[in-house]
């Protein structure tokens, strides 16, 4: 470490003395180097994520192979041994994968399946491709954690389940989620489940260098992280390097305040809510495959399995209701037929209780992604366009020029409809 000052040290540039260290110790800290990346299989679509930016470059960049084999023979050697492999490879064309195509898949992939988690962004406004007949992804991501083994961990968005912000009384319809939560459930195991998406955005190198800079990783290789939903010492460290950034992005605004300002009153029952509201589904969704099949007489008081919420339950928060979030994560409104005085599932019945030993664990999380669109950079002077004569700005330019807050936040931004509903804003 070279000193600066009394208070501040910078990190050496060099350390020419590394080839001399043993070999052992060589190995161990470039074992230390390797990433341990949220392996995305397809790039997210903005649909559920407050950000102006594509995430496209944030998703290549994360998918790259790791610096440490690109090095030396040795680096290379330690990754290689640690079960780093490239995703599709020459045996996964002979293999028996699910069909799967879509626009916005990542093919370049590589992982480390003792250390990576696999990583669908898939939900319910996803587009598979008008041209290529595709199986649901969520099939291949199941068939790619066994090829690489069971221990490989396994995250997913909430919109594949139960959306954080789904309208009130989702947990209740017929969906598409139906089959996803068969297909988890045959396959087991635990799933990280994504609740919403934060974009920070600042430089890789201010990244590193703030307090608590191995947030994104130690050589920044680890681009999109998962945090708990419930880990508020995380979420501050997340908060303190978005706020240091040189440019302070206003997305995340809305969501630190709530997880953080009113973390205990507001967020935790948020997440709360939402875990209960994924029971309800679950008990419905097994309740609709037994009358299916008509074993409901089995059921010993069917009436009982939903009961009417308790006073001292906490409710909840709908949008248009007052609050300083009503607008920001909240479930709308449901339909009208609905009874939501009604909409707790009863544990204590023992169909529901045997029911619920089968629910796979969903994890609430929060994803942080390292915004590698540079929009902290600051943009080049754009030409001004001559109207009127020589030197003549045209007036919207002018008035533009004019307004401060237009200069601090100059990016400009172009907006497209993704095939089958999804928004995409590209930054120019």
């Amino acid at each position: 470490m070279t000193t600066t000052n009394a208070t501040r040290q910078e990190p050496a540039q060099s350390f020419t003395l590394f080839p001399q260290l043993p070999v052992e110790l060589q190995r161990r800290i470039w074992e230390l180097c390797l990433p341990a990346r949220i392996v995305e299989l397809d790039r997210p679509i903005t649909e559920n994520v407050t950000t102006p930016c594509s995430m496209y470059n944030t998703s290549q960049f994360n998918s790259r192979i790791p610096i440490a084999v690109q090095i030396c023979k040795e680096s290379r050697s330690v990754a290689l041994l640690a079960g780093f492999k490239q995703i599709y490879d020459g045996n996964f064309v002979d293999s028996d994968a699910p069909g799967w195509k879509a626009m916005n898949s990542i093919k370049d992939l590589w992982v480390t399946p003792s250390v990576d988690v696999l990583h669908l962004n898939y939900g319910n406004c996803y587009d598979v491709g008008r041209d290529h007949p595709s199986d649901n992804p969520l099939q291949f991501l199941l068939w790619l954690r066994r090829r690489l083994g069971h221990s490989t961990r396994i995250s997913i968005v909430a919109p594949l389940v139960l959306a954080f912000n789904d309208y009130q009384g989702a947990e209740f319809m017929t969906t598409y989620e139906d089959k996803n939560l068969d297909l988890l459930t045959e396959a087991g195991g635990s799933y990280l489940t994504t609740l919403c998406v934060v974009s920070l955005h600042l430089s890789l190198d201010a990244a590193l260098r703030k307090e608590g800079g191995m947030l994104f990783g130690r050589l920044g290789e680890e681009r999109v992280k998962l945090v708990r939903a419930g880990d508020k010492t995380a979420l501050k460290a997340y908060y303190k390097l978005w706020a240091a950034g040189p440019r302070k992005a206003l997305e995340p605004v809305m969501f630190f305040e709530l997880a953080l300002v009113t973390h205990e009153s507001e967020w935790l029952p948020r997440v709360a809510q939402w875990k209960q509201r994924l029971v309800t589904k679950w008990v419905t969704h097994n309740l609709r495959k037994a009358e299916a099949k008509n074993n409901c007489a089995d059921i010993q008081d069917p009436e009982g399995i939903f009961r009417t919420r308790r006073e001292d339950e906490w409710r909840a928060v709908l949008q248009g209701d007052s609050g300083p979030f009503s607008d920001y994560m909240r479930p709308p409104r449901g339909w009208a037929f609905l009874n939501h005085a009604t909409d707790v599932t009863n544990t204590e019945h023992p169909w529901v209780a045997k029911v619920l030993r089968d629910m796979p664990c969903f994890e609430p999380m929060v994803m942080f992604r390292l915004c590698a669109d540079k929009c902290y950079a600051p943009k080049p002077p754009r030409p001004q366009h001559i109207i009127g004569g020589q030197g003549t700005v045209s007036g919207r330019e002018k008035s533009d020029a004019d307004d401060p807050l237009k200069n601090q936040h100059a990016t400009d931004l172009v907006y497209y409809d993704y095939c089958y509903g999804g928004s995409v804003f590209v930054t120019l």
